[in-house]
């Protein structure tokens, strides 16, 4: 099917954060969040479709407690032979993403530098390549950060 072979919509807001963070960081950033909740949910959901449901309709907790709460062990891809978790550097940027983020939007006056917001693209990027690692997909491991693939040894 056509529809499969297109571009996850995570992956898309992510590109798209990519191409806007020097006009318009906040923007940027905002996006690359909202690119990280996308694709988590998208897996999840894939990963436990009998929660799907749940993930769809209600309001989700905070990006890093779905992280923190998965269950990534009843997963059944392994890397390096163990039970698969999320890079400490990567969970470590996604929270200082979602913090600087919940201060665009709830704030609304926050001026970020290149600096902030390409370490949360990049904390971003590896969650999404990082899962799509975990849906099968081995070439993803060639878009993580070295310091990403350090944590997964």
């Amino acid at each position: 099917m056509l529809g499969e072979l297109d571009e996850p919509l995570a992956h898309e807001l992510l590109r798209e954060a990519a191409l806007n963070r020097k006009d318009n960081p906040r923007s940027s950033l905002v996006l690359a969040v909202a690119a990280a909740e996308i694709g988590f949910k998208q897996f999840a959901a894939a990963s436990f479709p009998e929660a799907g449901g749940v993930l769809e309709k209600l309001q989700s907790p905070s990006l890093e407690a779905m992280l923190k709460v998965f269950p990534w062990s009843k997963l059944p891809a392994r890397i390096n032979g163990k039970a698969p978790i999320v890079p400490s550097s990567t969970k470590k940027g996604l929270k200082k993403a979602v913090e600087l983020r919940n201060q665009v939007v709830h704030v609304g006056v926050l001026k970020l530098d290149n600096g902030q917001v390409d370490s949360a693209l990049a904390s971003v990027r590896d969650l999404l390549y990082f899962l799509d690692v975990l849906r099968g997909q081995g070439w993803a491991f060639v878009h993580m950060s070295q310091d990403a693939l350090k944590s997964l040894s």
